[in-house]
């Protein structure tokens, strides 16, 4: 037998005559992780899936041939391909300029920034009343007097963290949810989010169909070739429409496969893993210390937690 053989096996010998302090710590350090976990207030998950919705304009370039070529080279954007939509659907839900204009407009400041908490029992949220007086319905005062100023980066930041958006890319779906403090918030905040997304899509693209519009007209009145008339005044028609459909459908730009849902049970905190995890972490760095650590000081310990 070796060397680290015979090291290995008084390792060995050590952590077994002290496995009482290996114990104990992990013991504390699961019950510590238990009272933690059971601390921090349970939030909820409100979820929905959405898809691109085929336009007026991307049915007619099939419908027309040609058209839909013609329109493009143009530089008209007769048509968006489904890719594209999604893309530009996230990219405006993560803005920062989108994202605040939502919470300045349903007036969130105060959700976000200073509920901490629900109470089950009066059905209400609760407020850290050093950040916001739910009661005065005004923003708390620091140390020195001075009033709590939310500001854009806190309150981006804020809503970043609760706003998750993943994208299938394959079937062109696009799964968003928002996880808050209560089931009926959350599906609150989501379908109040879906609205004004769908609404800020159906305005770029009513603006778009204008301009495309007035670039149409303007070459009618520009050509004398009755053919070229006849396919500009087929392709306006099919923009005619599109505008008209932007403005009077909710579903024009994205269809909703699962409308926000109304969360039943928690999301977060996952107190099994965290408690799992505590455990694991504290056995190993509990035994590992009691195998370090020298006689002379591992005999000063507490004898609770000693051989």
């Amino acid at each position: 037998m070796d060397k680290e053989d015979i090291r290995i096996i008084d390792l060995l010998s050590l952590a077994l005559r002290r496995w009482r302090s290996t114990f104990a710590i992990t013991f504390l350090a699961s019950i510590a992780a238990i009272i933690i976990s059971l601390s921090i207030p349970n939030q909820y998950k409100s979820f929905t899936v959405i898809s691109s919705t085929d336009s007026t304009i991307n049915q007619s370039g099939s419908a027309f041939g040609g058209l839909g070529t013609l329109g493009n080279a143009l530089g008209l954007n007769f048509s968006e391909v489904d890719d594209a939509k999604v893309a530009k659907a996230i990219e405006i839900l993560k803005s920062q300029n989108f994202i605040l204009s939502f919470i300045k407009k349903y007036n969130l400041e105060p959700m976000l920034l200073a509920v901490k908490g629900y109470d089950p029992k009066k059905n209400q949220l609760v407020y850290d009343k050093a950040i916001f007086d739910n009661e005065k319905n005004q923003w708390g005062k620091n140390f020195f007097g001075r009033i709590f100023v939310p500001n854009d980066e806190m309150l981006y930041e804020r809503f970043s963290g609760m706003l998750i958006v993943d994208s299938e890319t394959k079937r062109n779906f696009i799964n968003i949810s928002i996880t808050f403090f209560t089931p009926s918030d959350s599906k609150k905040i989501l379908t109040d989010l879906m609205f004004e997304l769908d609404k800020s899509l159906r305005e770029k693209q009513q603006k778009i169909s204008e301009m495309s519009v007035k670039s149409l007209v303007e070459k009618i009145n520009q050509t004398s070739d009755q053919s070229l008339k006849t396919t500009y005044f087929a392709i306006l028609e099919e923009y005619i429409k599109e505008q008209d459909l932007a403005s009077t459908s909710y579903e024009h730009i994205f269809t909703v496969i699962e409308p926000p849902t109304l969360p039943i049970s928690k999301s977060l905190p996952l107190r099994s893993l965290i408690v799992i995890f505590t455990f694991l972490i504290a056995f190993f760095l509990s035994a590992l210390v009691s195998v370090t650590i020298p006689e002379n000081i591992y005999r000063k310990l507490p004898r609770i937690i000693r051989s």
